[in-house]
């Protein structure tokens, strides 16, 4: 049974997957070229669709086996339809996302329902056995984590998908080591659905392998993952073991490390972590000068080294178990690290921008409510100005001047100075802003400039916080009927910090 499921998944798939190219190309289920793809026409994104077709009909032909298997599937018929539904639901929304594209949370949304719903089938880990320490129970952490580990899963596979043949090829380790798993533990039912899967993609890497004549799109990364993550937690329920989750995670090895590098290197960069880059480790094999063929064979190999080695866990204790896993953790991050995919010194040098620039948004954001509580409590015009000056000073301004237009139809220019800075030399981001708070409610024109000193960024983090709080001083003013011009030779009350400025700087009227 086990051998006529798997080949005969692979002749369906086989026969199946040249439809699926034509009926993509009339609904325009294509993937076009583009700066993130490395082929040059467009190509059938339909391999959801050849896939899990030729695995739901075999897993209904063995249903109807007369046989022990087959009385098995018949006997779980409601853990295996909420499997069937919730790989379904994984496959609409790829196909819709291939389609017309998705929002990043709802397709996590997705993902996590349907997650939720292979949990309450029975696809989680209440237990885990871990050396002699006997099982522990996980209570209520059992079904966060095995939430999870599904969508971990999915996106794995997700993200992996970046060559030819590549995230097909992965996943058909994973899942003949999830098979080889189900087996030796006695799970029949596992056993023979990770079986269809496995020969429903090697029927098709024959149509994906490069170049490709079909794209597994968003539909087949997610309805795989789906089934390969809640397929491992299913094949390894009953015994809870280290090894029955150990295993999946040693054929997922490259997909589930390059998703985390992924994600730090998003992190460190400032990016979304849904955001698309060029940096994955296959994309690293392609820029060192392997062809795409050879860097998927490469991968390949990787993959089946690691496998080798992970299969050694059958046969060892958990304690034994934990050290070659280990082991082959650091085996990735040492092929990583040859490959180009993990740059320590980069990745160092980030961490250092990120915290700096975590410093400088606090310094500046602290100058900006003092500076805002100084603007608010301006009475005059003076003041207001001088205020003005404190906080060009705190941003390190080069230069700030004020045009009052006055009721007679003059206009008086008001000029500052950063002390002992070159405005005039150094390469600066000068703005200019109309201001509705001056005398009788006339505009008020700002002219600044800030240096860039080496990042455009920072200056432009400092121009913008200063046009909020030029619109919130201008919206105080007007609360109070408008700044009242200064009459007489006397010093306004309250402009101690104004002098301060003024000593730093200079100010002209």
């Amino acid at each position: 049974t086990y051998l006529c499921a798997l080949l005969g998944s692979a002749l369906a798939t086989v026969l199946w997957t040249p439809l699926t190219m034509r009926l993509a190309h009339r609904f325009g289920l294509l993937d076009r070229p583009g700066v993130r793809r490395v082929h040059k026409t467009a190509v059938p994104r339909s391999g959801g669709v050849a896939i899990a077709v030729p695995f739901f009909c075999l897993a209904a032909a063995v249903c109807l086996l007369d046989n022990a298997i087959g009385r098995a599937l018949r006997e779980h018929w409601l853990g295996i339809t909420a499997l069937a539904a919730g790989g379904t639901a994984m496959l609409l929304v790829g196909l819709v996302d291939d389609l017309r594209g998705l929002r990043a949370r709802t397709k996590l949304l997705a993902q996590i329902l349907a997650a939720l719903v292979a949990c309450a089938a029975g696809a989680r880990i209440d237990t885990l056995s871990l050396g002699g320490l006997g099982p522990i129970a996980l209570g209520p952490w059992a079904w966060p984590l095995s939430v999870f580990w599904i969508v971990g899963m999915i996106n794995a596979v997700n993200l992996i998908d970046g060559l030819d043949g590549l995230a097909a090829g992965i996943a058909a380790v994973a899942f003949g080591v999830v098979a080889v798993i189900a087996v030796s533990l006695g799970q029949p039912i596992m056993a023979v659905l990770m079986l269809i899967a496995l020969g429903a993609l090697l029927g098709f890497i024959a149509f994906n392998f490069h170049p490709a004549r079909i794209f597994l799109g968003d539909s087949g990364t997610y309805f795989l993952g789906f089934l390969l993550g809640a397929g491992s937690l299913l094949a390894s329920m009953k015994t809870g073991t280290l090894v029955g989750l150990a295993l999946p995670l040693v054929a997922m090895g490259i997909p589930i490390f390059d998703t985390l590098f992924a994600i730090v290197r998003r992190a460190l960069e400032r990016r979304s972590l849904f955001a698309p880059d060029r940096s994955h480790i296959h994309h690293r094999l392609v820029d060192l000068g392997l062809t795409h063929k050879r860097a998927v064979l490469v991968l390949y190999g990787l993959t089946v080294v690691l496998t080798s080695f992970g299969m050694f866990m059958l046969m060892t204790r958990d304690v034994e178990s934990i050290a070659i896993l280990g082991c082959l953790a650091v085996l990735l991050v040492v092929a990583f690290r040859l490959f180009g995919a993990v740059r320590l010194r980069e990745t160092l040098a980030a961490l250092r921008r990120r915290r700096a620039i975590a410093r400088a948004v606090h310094e500046e954001h602290t100058f900006f409510e003092e500076a805002d509580l100084q603007l608010r409590d301006a009475a005059t015009l003076e003041n207001w100005w001088h205020s003005l000056c404190l906080a060009a000073d705190s941003f390190e301004f080069a230069r700030l001047s004020m045009v009052v237009p006055q009721p007679d139809g003059t206009k008086e220019r008001r000029t500052w100075q950063r002390s002992g800075g070159d405005g005039d030399g150094a390469p600066c981001v000068a703005f200019s802003l109309p201001v509705v708070a001056g005398v009788a409610g006339l505009p008020i024109e700002i002219d600044a400039a800030v240096e860039l000193d080496g990042s455009v960024e920072a200056a432009g983090r400092r121009v913008a916080l200063f046009s909020r709080l030029l619109e919130s001083g201008a919206r105080a003013a007007a609360g109070d009927n408008g700044l009242h011009e200064m009459t007489g030779g006397e010093e306004p009350p309250g402009t101690a910090e104004g002098a301060a400025a003024a000593r730093r700087g200079e100010v002209i009227v």
